[in-house]
């Protein structure tokens, strides 16, 4: 006999994981739209790869190793060099890309708040802090620093993140610590309106990639004493000026006062580089969590570059991205890699008509293999796939916790579930995506349809819970005996 009851917090005292966004929380953003096709089985591969290759411990501490194809080769101060054969150093973006991904790969299974924890020690560790109470941007292992002076960048993802966790895991300390850190941001790397580069107060030059408006809207609804919804204007302000100058709607890695492309750092003069193919995806978080026209319309210019350079080839399909483009287009590369085609791909989530360029390229991006030698790649390709697949949402938005249906409360939008041999039927009214999870959370199984639905189960007795998610989520606790 097979039967279903609708779940109450008390049944046989079941009751699930503090995280109150369990991956995969795939919704709908409030503006654009997200892809179907990355399946959270394929993003959770490239998670446990990604862990396995880049994030290490120590104590109470942990890091995300720097390792790249390429070998610094550059003296540092201390003498001591970073190899990628070893990934004895760590630079503060890793930090900043572990605490984010951890911060959405959590679930029953992962279980990432005790590395998120370690990730921000490590970042706050008295040793690793310059004297503006921010990250120094190198050091090494657990023991030293090896380049001083924060990155903008990095401490605006751990804000971020941090705001994040606050919601993701209910701790004040979360929201108490961004809060702190947002001060520090703001005194030392703001300045009219825009992010500078670091806070050491470099004056008349600035890094587009930097400019992380969508984080910078969040932050105003975090820390109410500054004025981050100024901050997110400017910096889009001068992001379209800057791509105004190019056809391609490119930005390059570095600019001057006269929002001139610049070679800092021997950044080159004619690259949308390594640094600027950061760009889409800050700006497409401002349009997807905030709807911000002028963000879509940085997002639109980029996308019709890119489809229109790929008429003709291979179906105006995806598959065309290459890597190292310069600011009028061209590239020497013959192949890809997956920071550059996520970076290409990301800007169809602004533009409702390009579901094939966003489904195909979401698809090619979650077959890409781990590169193992090359974190930045890695880090990236899973901050594209939770966003491409709709589960890298502004937890101080729109979206709502999971929760148990209370016993006697039916939804807006109820949906009955059947034990079948193998399977759970859904059967309700419109459009649904649905998970099957074990009782510790643990995702067995995940579907969607229109007006009905089937989710695999396992074979004989047992008793799971079926996720409803959308705008209206509700969770059924389903028996079979």
């Amino acid at each position: 006999m097979s039967r279903i009851l609708f779940a109450v917090l008390g049944l046989a005292g079941i009751s699930l994981a503090a995280t109150n966004y369990p991956f995969p929380y795939q919704a709908n953003y409030p503006y654009g739209i997200h892809s179907s096709a990355v399946l959270a089985a394929t993003l959770q591969k490239h998670y446990t790869a990604w862990k396995g290759n880049y994030y290490i411990e120590s104590g109470d501490k942990a890091r995300i190793m720097w390792e790249d194809d390429v070998v610094l080769t550059n003296p540092v101060a201390t003498g001591a060099g970073c190899t990628n054969q070893n990934g004895d150093c760590t630079v503060s973006e890793g930090i900043g890309y572990g605490m984010l991904i951890t911060v959405y790969m959590d679930n029953a299974t992962n279980n990432t708040q005790a590395m998120f924890d370690k990730l921000w020690t490590y970042y706050s560790y008295s040793a690793n802090l310059d004297g503006n109470g921010l990250m120094n941007w190198m050091t090494h292992g657990f023991d030293r620093t090896l380049q001083t002076g924060a990155a903008t960048d990095a401490d605006l993802d751990v804000a971020l993140a941090l705001c994040m966790a606050y919601k993701q895991w209910g701790d004040a300390k979360y929201q108490t610590n961004a809060i702190t850190m947002l001060g520090k941001i703001w005194d030392r790397e703001v300045g009219s309106n825009v992010f500078k580069p670091d806070d050491q107060g470099t004056g008349n030059i600035f890094n587009p990639s930097y400019f992380a408006v969508g984080a910078a809207r969040v932050f105003g609804q975090v820390d109410k004493n500054h004025n981050w919804a100024s901050v997110a204007d400017g910096c889009l302000s001068k992001l379209s000026t800057i791509q105004a100058n190019y056809s391609t709607g490119l930005v390059p890695d570095w600019v001057d006062g006269n929002n001139s492309a610049n070679d800092h750092n021997g950044s080159g003069t004619t690259k949308f580089g390594y640094d600027a193919v950061r760009t889409p995806w800050r700006v497409a978080l401002d349009y997807l969590w905030f709807g911000t026209s002028s963000a879509q319309t940085f997002e639109s210019k980029i996308l019709t570059w890119i489809k229109g350079a790929a008429v003709g080839i291979k179906g105006n399909l995806p598959d065309y991205i290459k890597m190292e483009y310069n600011l009028d287009g061209t590239t020497t590369s013959p192949s890809t890699n997956a920071v550059y085609r996520g970076a290409l791909v990301v800007p169809a989530m602004a533009s409702v008509g390009d579901t094939a360029w966003l489904r195909g390229g979401s698809t090619l991006l979650a077959g890409m293999g781990t590169d193992n030698v090359s974190y930045f790649n890695d880090c990236w390709k899973i901050l594209y796939l939770l966003t491409l697949s709709g589960n890298f949402q502004n937890f101080w938005g729109t979206v709502q916790p999971s929760a148990i249906v209370p016993s006697g409360s039916r939804p807006e939008a109820s949906w009955l579930a059947t034990v079948r041999p193998g399977a759970v039927e859904l059967r309700g009214e419109g459009a649904v995506r649905a998970q099957l999870m074990d009782l510790s959370g643990r995702i067995l199984s995940q579907t969607s349809g229109v007006g009905s639905a089937s989710l695999s189960r396992p074979q004989g007795h047992g008793v799971w819970l079926v996720r409803i998610l959308g705008d209206h989520p509700q969770t059924l606790s389903v028996v079979a005996n």
